[in-house]
């Protein structure tokens, strides 16, 4: 995870600096690039961390942060590099890169019975909440472009950022779309989540860190 640590790094770098240089595609490509092999070193630490302890999902917070820093870089690649969205690099690699420091820096305590007995409701039940986190992550990042792009445009301000930024109403129907796609996969992930405690621990809910995130992050965007 350390090398992918590192190509987030440098991808952040770059995008800052081509925001800030009205001839910067040379440095775009390399920033993009980087996030890119970074994307892939990460998904191989993941690949061996799983077939190391012998399951798919995570069962802690440190491995739910590697898994959504993975996620959220998808989430960039779809949106900022294909779908020519460049300004996301200024805020999905840095919190992929914040969300993978903080997993590495974390102790992984060892798999739980929900994770052993969970089975492929487990699995559902992770991939669906880590999915929804990381398209509410595109949608708050494509929320904050809208806001910057329209004080500056009524301020009348010229900066080379703005020629950066989509237009405003791109940034508001990429948002909405990704609001309502992370919603939905949130949902279902905190459905399943609590069918998969009541299974197999009869309880209906557990509030540990991993649980109230994205309890907390759905309440936020239902509201």
């Amino acid at each position: 995870f350390a090398f992918a640590m590192v190509a987030y790094l440098v991808g952040t770098i770059g995008a800052a600096l081509a925001s800030t240089d009205s001839e910067g595609a040379s440095v775009r490509r390399l920033a993009s690039g980087a996030v890119a092999l970074g994307w892939l070193l990460h998904g191989v630490g993941i690949i061996v961390l799983a077939q190391a302890d012998g399951r798919l999902a995570p069962v802690n917070l440190a491995e739910y942060l590697l898994l959504f820093g993975w996620a959220v870089i998808a989430a960039y690649l779809v949106v900022g590099v294909r779908g020519g969205v460049q300004a996301t690099g200024l805020i999905l690699p840095p919190l992929a890169l914040l969300a993978v420091g903080v997993g590495v820096a974390l102790p992984t305590p060892a798999a739980t019975e929900s994770a052993s007995r969970g089975g492929a409701w487990f699995v559902f039940h992770t991939a669906a909440a880590t999915l929804g986190m990381a398209v509410l992550s595109l949608a708050l990042a494509m929320s904050l472009m809208y806001v910057v792009l329209d004080r500056a445009l009524k301020s009348r301000r010229r900066l080379v950022l703005l020629a950066r930024l989509p237009p405003l109403e791109r940034c508001d129907r990429i948002g909405y779309q990704a609001l309502l796609v992370g919603f939905v996969l949130l949902t279902i992930g905190i459905g399943t989540g609590i069918i998969v405690r009541r299974v197999v621990q009869a309880r209906m809910l557990v509030m540990g860190v991993k649980q109230f995130s994205p309890i907390l992050a759905w309440v936020v965007f239902a509201v």
